[in-house]
Formats: C-alpha cells, sequence, structure tokens
C-alpha cells in the first residue's frame, strides 16, 4: 500500500476492501482494485442480465464534463488489457510498480542511445590519431571525410597521374593489426 500513501486513505481502504467481497447476497458491483495513481476499478452486473460482468474504471480526479478520454487518463496498459478482457486477471500493484520502473529505465536507455548517436559512429570518432584517420580512408575509399586529411584529398584529385605505392609488408596484408581499425577491416594476404 506504499505506493497509494496520501491516495487512499485508511477508512476508504477499509470500505473498498468490504466492497470487494462476492459472498454477500444482492450486491451487484464488487471493487477489484487500484493503480498507482489511485484509480478504482470495478466489476458489476447489468440489472437485466446475470451473464457476464461488465468492467469500469473510477477515476481518481475525472476531467470535468468528460473532457477527457479514458486513454488520455494514462491509464497502464495492464489495466486497459483487463478492461478489455484480454487479460483475465487484474495486475497487482507490485507488477505496475515493476513495469513503472521498467518505462524508467527504457527512457534512460532511450537517453544513452540518442547521446551515442548524437557523437556520431566510430568512423567519425575524433578520437583517433592522423594515421588511424588515413588508414580509415584507406579502407573507406575516401568516404570517411575528416577536416585533417581534406588536405591531402583535395592535393590527390589536383595530381591524378601520380599514384601512391602500399607497402608490401603493411599490416593488412600480413594481418598484423595493431589498431582497433586494422583489426577489424584486414585485407587478404597478397603473394
Amino acid at each position: 500500500m506504499e505506493f497509494l500513501k496520501g491516495k487512499v486513505s485508511l477508512y476508504k481502504a477499509l470500505w473498498l476492501k468490504w466492497r470487494s467481497l462476492k459472498s454477500i447476497p444482492f450486491r451487484k458491483k464488487f471493487f477489484i482494485g487500484y493503480d498507482l495513481k489511485g484509480n478504482t476499478y470495478w466489476e458489476f452486473y447489468l440489472e437485466s442480465s446475470q451473464e457476464r460482468m461488465r468492467r469500469i474504471v473510477e477515476y481518481r480526479n475525472p476531467a470535468p464534463h468528460y473532457e477527457q478520454s479514458a486513454t488520455s487518463q494514462d491509464l497502464p496498459p495492464q489495466c486497459m488489457m483487463w478492461l478489455r478482457r484480454t487479460r483475465p486477471d487484474f495486475p497487482t500493484l507490485e507488477e505496475l510498480q515493476g513495469d513503472l520502473i521498467r518505462q524508467q529505465r527504457m527512457k534512460i536507455l532511450a537517453a544513452q542511445a540518442d547521446e551515442r548517436w548524437r557523437q556520431g559512429s566510430l568512423l567519425q570518432n575524433p578520437g583517433l590519431t592522423k594515421e588511424q584517420q588515413e588508414r580509415l580512408n584507406i579502407i573507406t575509399g575516401g568516404l570517411h571525410n575528416n577536416n585533417s586529411t581534406k588536405p591531402e584529398q583535395e592535393q590527390a584529385t589536383k595530381e591524378p597521374n601520380q599514384v601512391k605505392e602500399e607497402k608490401s609488408e603493411s599490416p593488412f596484408s600480413t594481418g598484423q593489426a595493431n589498431d582497433p581499425i586494422e583489426e577489424a577491416v584486414m585485407k587478404p594476404h597478397r603473394r
């Protein structure tokens, strides 16, 4: 009940506990449970039929003049499933609390993922050394444009007749890479 502290008084909790008893004769409306906001959920029979019980929610703070719909009141999904009969049992307060913690954790993880996305990928990481950036440009075929390598690329485009010679014993060709970029993209050994 610590989840509902300040939302449901002790007397109201006792009254609702008494209203949840289904063994009392001639009672048509039964209390089922709370959600974390203090809304109450009920089952009742229509006067004309004793077939299937109807399910309703009574909001703790109802919207004035029914301006807001049930979905805009932010009911927990488990309670909405129970109201729509896609879930047979009403969710417990612990289950609702666990789902709230899961939602908060997902918001934190999404914020961290957004931050990683804003920082860019490994190809755009400014923490690479100049040598690693040059190797990355060779590997990607110049697709990786970094500010430190632009003058070299412009010079290479101005003089197309000059071709850079690759060492035959480069770490790429021998398979002995020492930095993460070389390990990630290895070229086959030439003979």
